[in-house]
């Protein structure tokens, strides 16, 4: 018995060290942001690739409608392709440059946010956003959603986050508020899309360059009875 009672008040006595020692750690709940992780500070720029500033698809077909000089890369002098009215092309890739410091968000009320846009299967799809927790917008992806992105001192994670963002969307019952540059939804982003010609031949062009989804533009010609190609 008495060899019971010193084996029960080690254990005790080292409980009791092992939380002097720990006792002051902050375990990192990759699934939560509060004001208990130091935030880091969020990239000037950022670039996105494969995601439209929209809500419509990437990898579509399209059609020119007016003359599309296409380039060897985003930023790029060397046209590689003219595409004319008429021409239509597939959606290969895209890029969004963006300045993610200019674009700070503070959170005014607890709030789940979805980790990637439209992807919501289960719990681990969500993280808690608090109120004080800064985050900082990169693109508009359509419906008054964003991405966003949320910088801790281990790591940045880009997120979506939906509309409620006081000064911003002014919509009811806001979730954050805005407290970066004057902007608008469209963030000021710089906008690449990728095109691959009939021919195979791969080019960029900033902004969609005066292309249309065909199968947009065929059912709005329908509809309307307008053809804006050329125009």
């Amino acid at each position: 018995m008495y060899l019971k009672k010193k084996i029960i008040i080690s254990i005790i006595l080292l409980g009791i060290l092992y939380s002097s020692a720990w006792g002051n750690e902050i375990p990192f709940n990759p699934f939560s942001a509060n004001r208990s992780v130091e935030a880091a500070t969020a990239p000037t720029d950022y670039a996105v690739w494969d995601r439209r500033p929209s809500e419509d698809r990437l990898y579509d077909k399209y059609i020119a409608t007016k003359e599309i000089d296409l380039v060897s890369k985003p930023h790029g002098l060397d046209v590689v392709k003219t595409l004319y009215p008429g021409d239509t092309m597939d959606g290969v890739s895209c890029v969004v440059y963006s300045h993610p410091s200019q674009h700070a968000i503070e959170v005014t009320r607890t709030t789940r946010v979805l980790k990637y846009h439209g992807s919501y299967k289960n719990q681990q799809d969500y993280i808690t956003l608090f109120p004080g927790t800064y985050v900082y917008l990169v693109m508009y992806v359509g419906e008054g959603d964003y991405y966003a992105l949320y910088c801790t001192q281990y790591d940045t994670q880009l997120i979506s986050v939906p509309s409620g963002i006081e000064n911003l969307d002014n919509r009811q019952n806001p979730w954050a508020r805005y407290v970066g540059e004057a902007t608008d939804k469209d963030l000021d982003v710089d906008f690449w899309m990728c095109y691959r010609a009939e021919d195979g031949t791969v080019g960029w062009v900033n902004g969609m360059g005066g292309a249309e989804v065909e199968w947009f533009y065929r059912h709005a010609r329908q509809k309307s009875g307008y053809d804006w190609i050329g125009k």
